[in-house]
């Protein structure tokens, strides 16, 4: 190709490429679009990551825990949002002396807690006045967003969901904060201390701490009770082992079934009876050797080997039977093998002296006739 013809060549190209990108350019046109990715790295692990970063920014140090015990100073505070049931009665019980000697204790409802206490947990979505209707005539209401104050005197915007909602029972808590009797913080006093519970802890999270004023809500629920020397924020309790829940709680389960296992092992082992020998292993005849040995050669290109052993036979029972043999000529060696088999001249001429036949069925004739001739007398 001449060099006239490649530049028309790549002209025409560029061109094509051109009208292309113009017919790309004014059929689309580029759309910003916002993709929430969600939580990465630490905050993925952490769902309270932000709010310990928030304390600990506003000049108290907030450190991350995994469980409640053993308990902090009492100068210090305890913000716990884990589902209902994490705190076990011993746990309960070290929590409740130290907020006896001075600590603050913020949770999320635990059963333990709150039985103690005497607060009752409502799960209803009505309820006596719920969030959504306002009910209970509160105007500072409006569908989950609530003004809620945490105990500083001033009111934040949060939301929670309509349930659940925390009534108190026995009428001892010191402050309460929420739509009519159903309430999303209640505060009681425990000797030096205090314990809040906070009915709904989502507004604390991750995704939610900068919505509305959930930040300045976070920093009210901790500092009610005056500013603490440190907090430590706990979400996730870690479980004990399957092997240890079933060594504390399930032991008489597990010892009924190691008795009734062994009890079936003892009573199977009697209709086992006692092991029988291993049956002597089997021997292969004599024959099926040589024919495999026969049949290897044969494959692997050895069947002049196997002609030439079946010769040297022949040869070796004519001499036991005629001395002399070996100094016969072979013209005569012939002759007399001829009488002794009753085979033709040209047959036996064939097996004794000629080359190997290649095809399997002329193989098989030299054979036969080979071992014709070694058994004739």
């Amino acid at each position: 190709m001449s060099r006239r013809r490649q530049l028309l060549a790549v002209a025409v190209v560029v061109a094509w490429l051109a009208v292309l990108a113009g017919l790309f350019l004014l059929l689309f046109e580029p759309v910003d679009k916002e993709v929430v990715r969600g939580p990465r790295g630490a905050a993925l692990r952490d769902p309270l990551l932000a709010a310990r970063r928030l304390i600990t920014a506003l000049g108290v140090p907030a450190e991350a825990g995994h469980r409640v015990v053993p308990v902090p100073d009492p100068s210090e505070a305890l913000l716990l949002v884990a589902p209902p049931g994490t705190v076990s009665a011993e746990e309960m019980d070290q929590l409740l002396d130290w907020v006896e000697a001075g600590g603050d204790l913020i949770t999320t409802p635990q059963r333990a807690l709150l039985d103690f206490i005497g607060v009752e947990l409502d799960e209803s979505p009505e309820g006596g006045g719920g969030a959504g209707d306002g009910g209970d005539g509160d105007p500072e209401a409006a569908g989950d967003v609530l003004a809620i104050d945490p105990g500083d005197g001033r009111a934040y915007r949060v939301e929670v969901t309509p349930t659940p909602r925390l009534i108190d029972d026995v009428g001892t808590a010191e402050y309460g904060s929420g739509p009519g009797d159903r309430h999303v913080v209640l505060r009681y006093r425990h000797g030096e201390g205090t314990v809040t519970f906070l009915a709904d802890g989502r507004s604390l999270l991750n995704r939610a701490i900068a919505d509305h004023e959930h930040a300045s809500f976070l920093w009210a629920l901790v500092t009610a009770e005056g500013r603490p020397a440190a907090v430590r924020v706990v979400w996730r309790i870690p479980r004990e082992s399957l092997l240890a829940v079933l060594g504390e709680r399930a032991g008489a389960a597990l010892a009924s079934g190691l008795l009734l296992l062994g009890a079936w092992a003892w009573r199977r082992s009697r209709r086992f009876g006692p092991l029988l020998p291993d049956p002597p292993p089997s021997r292969r005849s004599l024959l099926e050797h040589v024919r495999a040995s026969g049949d290897f050669l044969y494959r692997h290109g050895r069947a002049g080997a196997l002609v030439e052993a079946a010769r040297r036979a022949v040869q070796r029972t004519a001499a036991a039977g005629h001395p002399g043999w070996s100094r016969l000529p072979a013209k005569e060696v012939r002759a007399r093998l001829v009488r002794a088999s009753g085979l033709p001249d040209d047959l036996v001429a064939a097996a004794l002296e000629g080359p190997p036949p290649a095809e399997p069925a002329a193989f098989t004739r030299t054979l036969q006739t080979l071992e014709q001739m070694r058994k004739a007398r």
